[in-house]
């Protein structure tokens, strides 16, 4: 409230509050003007006296607080009067398309924005530009809009539309774009309409702009021209058309290319053009401005006439003619074609002479066969020919002559053709400037429409004398060469005879001298005289019937013997036989043999069976059987048995409980074996010299028992070979075979340490407290020398050396030299006196040892150290070079009693035969050179069926000669390949069944030093056609090897279960069984 004695101004503040009015009596009204309209303004109004006493409360006027309105002004826009609709071309100038009205109801307002709608399906496609402007066009308004995006064209920026209120009329104008610019032929025509749909303004809104004209900008293209046409002349060109069938067509435009296709040229939209004008390539040839729509009209290029261009066209010139019709709004048509032309001089034809075809002969019945070859060809265009004339010899024996193309294409035809002169009608028969080839063919009659036997034949020439056409003609045709209808009846066989045998009879007879002799026919009939005879032109096969007769026989020459069989013995069969040419004509008559009829006798055959052990067969022994009857056979296997062989004839077939022989014509045997169920398996083992294995010999296991095999070699032998199944396996002192389920074989081989050639043996022994080393047996090649080590025990010394049985020094080491005889070394020991001291046992200095030499490129060099009864590998990283070459030391060997072992393994992982050498480091180092490796090798199979071809192959020095021996004959030589390897494919179709040893050894070309042998392998030659079936490999394929097929086929492990992928895809299914099913049933 105001406060006491203060006097107050409009606008001081009292607290919260302003100061509104201050008032002087008597006046008693407040207007507080510069309040912000739409705010709540709250009041209250305090007397004051003339001593500055404020009224104590205030009154607070009636309907406090008040909210200050602005006065409200409208702009309002209307349709004005709008123009009239137009049809516009492309490119025409600027144009009213509305008219409409602004108004404001109070004070002035400024359109700031405003939006067009056009109407009419993509209109804003047409227009080049669109704008508003003032009643008289002269002011435009915002901006104006080019080449509008869509149908809503937005204006805004420059200048903006001025209202009053007084009402003004406006302008909504637009221009088409042009020709260039709008869509291609054959175009599209666009209804534009368009109204102002919203404005930006200050004042509110009111009112709409309903409506506008419709202007259409027409930018489609008149309908083409149609039944366009055109000849050629002497120089000229006639050309015809009716004209375009629009209402709105001007003109026609006829455009010409030089060849024999229109280029890509068109009138340009909007464009008119004179002839003469170039268009690229083309030439404006005819205009016609004066047409009618849908007006029948012609000119001619060349002659000036029709609207046409007057300057001559070049003969023999390819002209090609486009025509274009345009409206009167400038629009072009796509164009139609309406042809090539070629204006050439007066076209003749002439008629020549063709290759003629060669004189021939033919059978009735015969395809259209060539007659006569001719040509025509004109001087300059094509002639159609409508008809051809010819001249037939004769008419005999002629069903149709036909007029041809050179492929055969029939184009006329004239049935039952005169002697003379015939008129063919043809079609499709068009000839050009190149010569073309026709042909007159003739059809003979089938041989049921030729004369009967024995008939004749018929020689027929044909030419052409004249044909129908539109052109000049001239030329003749001839022909000498004359195509022959064979009808006349073959000539009989002679001298035909007959036999009757068990159920045939056998004719024979000698065959007709005629040069087209083709086969004979026989015919037959049961009890009574054959009276058919064959339909000329037939083709017959034995079994077909004529009449009452059946064909016995049809024979081709040369063969004159006939045997028909199947036969009923004991009735009577008549024949006749009759000759056919290679036309198709029989002899008229026909031969009955000398002896016919002829009666076929019966026979009786034996079948003999018999029965193994554990079943019976029934019927059993021998069975007599009629001829073509049948006998069946019952075989029953005892309690505990199944059959395991059944014999037909010497051959084994599948096994069956029963058996049936069909239509018996001989005799016959059959056997039957039985095996028990159960079954077991065999393990053979076998031992070389110097050597044992134990068990030896035959083991007999059941079914998923197991085996170990114990090898022991004699002192002084190492384990050369271990050859499981026939295959070389990693050399062992025992073997064990789990869970058996096949046959096997397990062999051992042994070999001294080393077994060279010319050796002598020496014995060591050695008496207790001491040792000599080496101990035993050892052999010595002869010349070389033997260094033994004589060791006491500690506290023992040597008492005595006893050499050959004489003593000598005690002294160690002893050393054989130049060993040239056999030898005995014996050493005792004594105990030492207290106190002495152990002598001195020689040196034990290492020593160097080296080894170079060829194996084969890539090889893996092992070398093995035997010391006794010690055996290492001392060196297997060497590899030798691309050559096969390889130089390995070793440094640190210590001075002793050695035996070096060398082996190479190939890439394939196949390792060569050992190489031995007996050392003495003791005397010296030990360096060896220029040593050739014996080759590896390997089987592909080491089983196969006899007749297939085994292939041996491995790793040798590249270029090297590789022997092959077989059963130890050498019988193939050849060259290793650059890379090492060779292959041998060896037939075994001579070779015996069973086993065969095959081994290989090189030799440098150059030097002729060989190699060792490689390993020997084993090749074993079976009577089985899949050999792999063979599961227990006891040479046959029976009830033991289906029971290890099931077990394996059900078995889960995959070495087992591989026995059985007989077609090594991978995998153990239907097919490896269907092949195992096969196998037994061929057995």
């Amino acid at each position: 409230m105001p406060v006491e004695g203060t006097t107050y101004v409009v606008g001081n503040t009292i607290g919260t509050a302003t100061v509104a009015c201050v008032i002087a009596t008597p006046t008693a009204t407040c207007v507080d003007s510069g309040l912000t309209n739409g705010t709540a303004y709250h009041y209250k109004i305090f007397s004051k006296d003339s001593n500055g006493n404020y009224a104590a409360t205030g009154v607070v006027p009636t309907g406090s607080p008040f909210t200050p309105i602005a006065p409200t002004f409208t702009t309002t826009i209307a349709n004005g009067t709008n123009p009239p609709s137009v049809t516009l071309a492309p490119g025409d100038s600027i144009t009213d398309l509305d008219t409409f009205t602004l108004v404001t109801s109070g004070n002035t307002d400024s359109i700031t924005a405003l939006t067009v709608t056009l109407t009419g399906t993509n209109s804003f496609q047409s227009l080049s530009e669109v704008r508003i402007t003032s009643s008289t066009g002269a002011t435009t308004y915002f901006s104006a809009v080019s080449n509008p995006s869509s149908n809503t064209v937005s204006f805004s920026g420059g200048t903006p539309v001025p209202v009053t209120t007084s009402t003004a009329t406006f302008k909504v104008r637009i221009t088409p774009k042009t020709h260039a610019n709008m869509p291609v032929p054959p175009g599209v025509s666009y209804s534009v309409g368009g109204t102002v749909t919203s404005f930006t303004s200050t004042n509110g809104q009111a009112g709409t702009d309903p409506g506008s004209a419709t202007i259409t900008i027409d930018n489609l293209s008149p309908s083409g021209a149609t039944s366009v046409s055109g000849s050629s002349s002497n120089t000229q060109v006639t050309l015809n058309w009716t004209t375009s069938a629009s209402s709105d067509f001007s003109r026609s435009v006829m455009l010409r290319w030089t060849g024999s296709s229109a280029g890509s040229e068109v009138p340009t939209e909007g464009t008119d053009y004179t002839n003469g004008n170039t268009i690229t390539t083309a030439t404006v040839a005819c205009v016609r401005t004066t047409d009618a729509a849908s007006t029948v009209v012609s000119g001619t290029d060349g002659a000036g006439t029709g609207g046409c261009s007057a300057t001559a066209l070049t003969n023999g010139q390819a002209y090609t003619y486009k025509i274009f019709q345009k409206d009167s709004n400038g629009n072009y048509d796509v164009g139609v074609a309406v042809g090539t032309f070629t204006p050439s001089p007066t076209p003749t034809t002439t008629l020549g002479t063709g290759s003629d075809p060669v004189a021939t002969t033919i059978a009735p019945g015969t395809s259209a066969t060539d007659v006569d070859q001719f040509t025509l060809q004109t001087n300059t265009g094509t002639e159609t020919v409508t008809s051809v004339t010819v001249n037939l010899s004769t008419n005999s024996g002629v069903d149709l002559i036909t007029i041809t193309n050179s492929s055969d294409t029939v184009l006329g035809t004239a049935s039952s053709p005169t002697t003379g002169s015939n008129i063919i009608s043809v079609s499709g028969m068009s000839v050009g400037t190149s010569a073309t080839t026709f042909k007159i063919r003739a059809t003979p009659f089938e041989h049921n429409s030729m004369p009967s036997v024995p008939g004749g034949a018929y020689a027929i020439t044909a030419y052409v004398t004249s044909w129908a056409g539109s052109f000049a003609h001239t030329g003749t045709d001839t022909n000498t060469n004359a195509l022959t209808i064979d009808n006349a009846s073959s000539a009989n066989v002679t001298s035909a005879t007959g036999s009757a045998g068990n159920a045939q009879v056998t004719t024979s007879w000698t065959n007709p001298v005629d040069s087209d002799f083709h086969s004979t026919v026989v015919l037959r009939r049961a009890t009574s005289a054959v009276a058919d005879v064959p339909v000329e032109g037939a083709t017959y096969v034995a079994g077909n019937t004529i009449g009452t007769a059946t064909v016995a026989c049809v024979i081709a020459t040369p063969t004159a013997t006939c045997v028909d069989s199947g036969l009923t013995n004991g009735t009577a069969y008549h024949y006749k036989a009759f000759s056919k040419d290679s036309n198709g004509n029989y002899a008229a008559t026909g031969v009955v043999p000398m002896g016919s009829p002829f009666t076929p006798s019966l026979s009786t055959f034996t079948i003999t069976s018999s029965a193994g052990a554990g079943g019976t067969i029934s019927p059993l022994g021998v069975t007599n059987a009629a001829q073509g009857s049948s006998q069946s056979y019952t075989i029953t296997p005892d309690l505990g048995y199944d059959v395991a062989t059944l014999i037909i004839d010497g051959s084994s077939v599948a096994t069956s409980t029963s058996y049936t022989f069909g239509n018996v014509q001989q005799n016959h045997t059959i056997a039957v074996t039985f095996i028990q169920v159960t079954p077991t398996y065999t393990i053979t083992s076998t031992a070389g010299t110097n050597g044992t294995i134990s068990p030896l010999g035959a083991t007999v296991l059941l079914q998923g028992a197991s085996q170990t095999y114990t090898i022991a070699p004699t002192s002084g032998y190492v384990v050369d070979t271990l050859i499981v199944d026939s295959v070389s396996i990693a050399t062992s002192t025992s073997h064990t075979f789990t869970a058996v389920t096949a046959n096997h074989t397990i062999d051992v081989t042994f070999s001294l340490i080393p077994p060279p050639p010319g050796t002598f043996a020496i014995t060591a022994t050695a008496g207790a407290n001491g040792s000599i080393t080496p101990s035993g047996v050892t052999i010595v090649t002869q010349g070389n020398n033997q260094s033994y080590a004589i060791t006491p025990d500690s506290g023992y010394t040597v008492s005595s050396i006893t050499v050959d049985g004489s003593s000598v020094a005690t002294s160690t080491p002893y050393i054989f030299t130049n060993v040239q005889t056999n030898h005995t070394i014996d050493a005792t020991f004594v105990a030492l006196p207290p106190g002495a001291r152990q002598p001195d046992t020689g040196p034990t200095r290492p020593t160097t040892v080296t080894f170079s030499g060829k194996a084969f490129p890539g090889g893996k060099i092992s070398v093995i150290d035997k010391q006794l009864n010690i055996e290492k590998i001392i060196g297997q990283d060497t590899l030798t070079d691309t050559n096969g070459s390889f130089d390995i030391s070793f440094i640190g060997v210590l001075q002793a009693l050695h035996s070096f072992g060398i082996v190479a393994k190939d890439s394939a992982g196949r390792s060569s035969q050992s190489k031995f050498f007996f050392v003495d480091t003791i005397s010296s180092d030990l360096t060896e050179k220029d040593l050739l490796l014996p080759p590896t090798s390997a089987l592909e199979g080491t089983q196969i069926t006899r007749g297939m071809n085994a292939i041996i192959l491995g790793s040798a020095v590249p270029d090297y000669t590789i022997h092959l021996e077989l059963d130890g004959i050498l019988i193939q030589d050849m060259l290793a390949s650059k890379d090492g390897t060779y292959k041998f494919e060896i037939p075994t179709g001579t070779l015996e069944f069973g086993a065969h040893t095959l081994r290989t050894r090189q030799t440098d070309p150059q030097s002729k030093k060989r190699s060792d042998f490689s390993t020997s392998r084993t090749l074993t030659i079976s009577r089985l056609a899949v050999v792999q079936a063979d599961l227990n490999s006891d040479g046959k394929i029976d009830i033991r090897d289906w029971s290890i097929f099931l077990s394996l086929w059900g078995s889960k492990g995959a070495t087992g279960r591989a026995r059985i992928d007989f077609n090594t895809d991978g995998k153990v299914d239907i097919t490896d069984f269907s092949i195992f099913i096969k196998t037994i049933r061929k057995k």
